[in-house]
Parts: C-alpha cells; sequence; structure tokens
C-alpha cells in the first residue's frame, strides 16, 4: 500500500520542488487527494464484507444503522444470525436511506430482522484514501494506482502556477537551471495531462458484481 509521505516525495520531485519552496506539503496533499477522490468515480475499493466498516450488530428496538462515510455503493446486504449462522444475501427488508457520498446514509432494517438478532454485512464499495505511514491503511490505494494520482496531482499543481503569475516568477527564480518560460511550463503542463490521461486511460472501469446464489 502506498503512503501519503511516499507520494509525496514523489510528486515533490516530478514539480522539481523537494525543498517545498514553492508549493507546501499542505498544498501538495491538497492535489494528491483530489487525485484519490476522483478513483472512487472510475475505480472504487470493493469493501471486505468482514470489516468493521462493513458491519452491522442487529440491536433490539434500532433499525436504522450508520454507514461508514468510506462507502460509496452498497450492492448487498449479507445476514449472519445470532447464532452465528451465515445464511445469505437478504433479498428484502433492508434499505439505503440519506447521501452515501456524504457519509450520511444510513441502513434501514426492517423490525422483523432486527428482532431475530445477528448481524448484517455490506458488500459494495469504498472511497481509496492516502494517509500517513502511522494511520490505518484499510483503505489506502494501491502502489498500482500511484502513477495516475502523481500525473493528477501535478496536472494541478501546474495549473496553480500558471494561474497565479508571482508564484511562476518564484518558481522560476529558484529553478534558474531550468529557466523555464510561461509557454514552456505550458508545455510542462500539457505533458503531465497527457500522462494522466494515459493512466487514467488504462485503469480498469467499475464494473459491479452480480450476485450469486449458494446451495
Amino acid at each position: 500500500m502506498a503512503t501519503l509521505e511516499a507520494v509525496r516525495d514523489e510528486l515533490e520531485s516530478a514539480l522539481y520542488d523537494s525543498s517545498n519552496e514553492t508549493w507546501s506539503t499542505t498544498e501538495l496533499d491538497y492535489f494528491l487527494q483530489r487525485a484519490v477522490t476522483r478513483l472512487a468515480l472510475r475505480a472504487p475499493k470493493p469493501v471486505a464484507t468482514d470489516a468493521a466498516a462493513a458491519t452491522s450488530t442487529l440491536v433490539s428496538g434500532t433499525y436504522c444503522y450508520s454507514i461508514d462515510s468510506s462507502i460509496i455503493q452498497v450492492d448487498a446486504v449479507m445476514y449472519e444470525n445470532s447464532d452465528e449462522d451465515l445464511i445469505g444475501y437478504m433479498q428484502s427488508g433492508w434499505e439505503i436511506s440519506g447521501d452515501l457520498w456524504a457519509g450520511t446514509a444510513k441502513l434501514h432494517v426492517s423490525p422483523t430482522t432486527v428482532e431475530q438478532g445477528g448481524k448484517l454485512y455490506l458488500r459494495g464499495w469504498q472511497k481509496y484514501n492516502l494517509v500517513a505511514a502511522a494511520s490505518d491503511q484499510t483503505n489506502a490505494i494501491t502502489v498500482e494506482l500511484v502513477p495516475y494520482v502523481i500525473a493528477s496531482a501535478r496536472v494541478d499543481a501546474w495549473d496553480q502556477l500558471l494561474s497565479d503569475r508571482a508564484r511562476f516568477y518564484q518558481w522560476q527564480n529558484q529553478n534558474q537551471v531550468q529557466n523555464v518560460s510561461i509557454n514552456e511550463l505550458i508545455q510542462m503542463r500539457n505533458e503531465a495531462q497527457d500522462q494522466r490521461d494515459y493512466e487514467w486511460s488504462i485503469i480498469k472501469r467499475w464494473q459491479r458484481p452480480t450476485i450469486g446464489r449458494t446451495g
């Protein structure tokens, strides 16, 4: 799994700004997180059904259960009874209310199911994240996705530089070896965009699975 520090270091090198003289680490982290957020539109992470974020323990009299804010799509719900027997996918008796993308969604379960007790396991999709080395790596992006994230963040950084003439002159003075003009910077930005589009094209599109049947 890729960590925020490691990917940021790669981005700093790609931007010729290893000393953070032009972009602060906060700005670079923002560019990187934007790129990771975009991944959810094309390559979301499958939810592990045994993960804590996907598990709800049924409580008598409670019919709505919070859904982890990382989950952006729920395709199915699996039921485990109070004897810890895995029964299988529920064909009815549940619905999603609220906004999954905003992190405010809840799993609404029928009273009949709740009073039987047991657990529910969600099957669906999560957002990737990019976190520090010491943090939870559960949803961290895989190394295969790093090239796209770097390329996408580079485009955002070059765009910011192009829109801020004062920042550009500061950056230019700090990179005298390159002596890059505005037009050359535009070419660098376009090259970064081409690289981003290429990396985006090779990421597999989101294909929802089909619910199977056992027994």
